[in-house]
């Protein structure tokens, strides 16, 4: 007997949204590291670098760290405007440890588990191109925000205040906070960031807070569904100015695009001090940024 092909087709609107949300498959590429928010194996520092770019030392020197992601929880949420664009908001929970290699001043090296929640969002609005059976055929992405996401900072207030990337041919992207309102847009027309091999790309992250130890900022690039280059980079601090009880600090450092070509996704990530310096199993706090780019031969 034949198989229907059209029995595998989603046939209710609600139903193709909730797929796209669980699955990524529709944007997946630009967004691949929303899922694992830069969970990773352990990677070595060189401790005196480590202590002469983050600050003071408090309980230990971090020797590796890594994200164990455990469990990921999705909902979604779908807003009509009118009978053309929707709105399709993901969310997502992730649950897991923070896992630090240290040693203590007796040179004792332990291994400290930290859990943590981190909650990530992002929207993606959709057109309608035509008024078919299945809803595949009637909606089209046409843009997609930053993602963003965070634990909880009651123990440590700092967050991103701007994020600013610049291509080598001169283009440029300033995103601000509120960054879930900052939309690329897909297509031959749109502003999805694009590179080539062998391009140098600036990054600049600002960061206000309230403590007096600098936070640990990383970017992990070439990331995608189907990539496994996916290197941290260390961004170093520049700058830093203190007014009315906040610090404004700057993290800067320019990049060379060595991954191959294909859509990925960029993410940045601000941890706090105490998430590497401090054995308290509670001390993590992180905030991230995301967004995709492109990246083509010459």
């Amino acid at each position: 007997s034949s198989t229907n092909p059209d029995d595998n087709e989603i046939k209710y609107e609600t139903d193709f949204f909730k797929n796209i949300a669980n699955n990524n498959q529709e944007y997946g590429d630009f967004s691949a590291l929303d899922d694992m928010c830069g969970d990773d194996s352990a990677e070595q520092f060189n401790s005196k670098i480590m202590s002469l770019m983050f600050g003071k030392k408090t309980f230990i020197q971090p020797l590796k760290f890594k994200k164990q992601i455990s469990d990921v929880s999705k909902s979604f949420r779908v807003d009509s405007l009118g009978d053309s664009v929707r709105i399709l908001h993901i969310f997502k929970t992730l649950t897991g440890n923070f896992v630090v290699v240290g040693m203590y001043s007796d040179s004792t090296v332990d291994t400290i588990f930290k859990p943590f929640t981190q909650t990530m969002h992002r929207h993606i609005e959709f057109h309608r191109i035509a008024r078919k059976r299945f809803p595949r055929l009637n909606w089209l992405p046409y843009a997609v925000t930053v993602g963003t996401g965070s634990t909880s900072m009651a123990q440590d207030s700092f967050s991103i205040a701007q994020l600013y990337v610049r291509m080598q041919d001169g283009n440029s992207y300033t995103i601000n906070r509120s960054a879930d309102n900052y939309w690329f847009m897909f297509g031959p027309n749109g502003n999805i960031p694009h590179v080539h091999q062998g391009d140098s790309v600036t990054v600049r992250l600002t960061i206000e807070s309230v403590t007096t130890d600098t936070e640990i900022v990383a970017l992990r690039v070439g990331r995608a569904r189907h990539a496994n280059f996916h290197k941290r980079h260390i961004i170093p601090l520049v700058s830093q100015t203190f007014s009315g009880g906040i610090y404004t600090r700057t993290y800067e450092k320019v990049f060379e695009v060595h991954h191959g070509d294909g859509r990925f996704n960029a993410v940045f990530e601000a941890m706090s001090h105490n998430a590497l310096y401090d054995d308290g199993t509670t001390k993590f706090t992180s905030e991230v940024w995301s967004l995709p780019y492109h990246v083509e031969h010459h």
